[in-house]
């Protein structure tokens, strides 16, 4: 079990090390399951860093299931850019109880911490960006998605 971080300096309502990793893009892949009232698929988040070789980047999750944490690289030819998963890194999602015990409200969901490799983070300079790829789906209690009820029309 990992301790829930403390809140973010700048955003007192956020878990995110925002002062240490700032998100600059966001690319969305998702699609509907709407069988198991789901959405499925991948995050990448393109980071910059603040400070020199970074431990970990925590971000605000709620009611996620988190499948997999990847590096992301892109590989440019005269074509095309393509991006390749390079490696798996270790994350922890605090549980809401955890939460809960350490005085947050609900409100705040739940911190995702993604423990960055030491190889990794050694090469990783004040200003570097790097992307990571979060790979999950929500449950049917997510809030952020409201689904149909078939006798009403949405």
């Amino acid at each position: 079990m990992t301790a829930v971080p403390p809140t973010s300096t700048y955003d007192p309502n956020s878990f995110a090390n925002n002062h240490e990793v700032v998100a600059t893009h966001n690319y969305l892949d998702l699609y509907p399951d709407f069988e198991r009232k789901s959405l499925v698929g991948f995050a990448d988040i393109t980071l910059q860093a603040l400070i020199e070789q970074p431990t970990t980047v925590t971000l605000d999750a709620r009611t996620l299931v988190i499948k997999e944490v990847k590096m992301i690289i892109d590989i440019h030819s005269a074509e095309h850019t393509e991006k390749k998963e390079v490696e798996l890194f270790d994350y922890y999602i605090s549980g809401e109880k955890e939460v809960s015990e350490a005085g947050y409200p609900q409100a705040y969901g739940q911190p995702l911490t993604i423990r960055l490799p030491q190889n990794l983070r050694e090469n990783i300079k004040k200003g570097d960006k790097f992307t990571i790829r979060v790979i999950y789906n929500t449950l049917p209690v997510s809030e952020a998605v409201q689904w149909c009820v078939f006798a009403y029309i949405c």
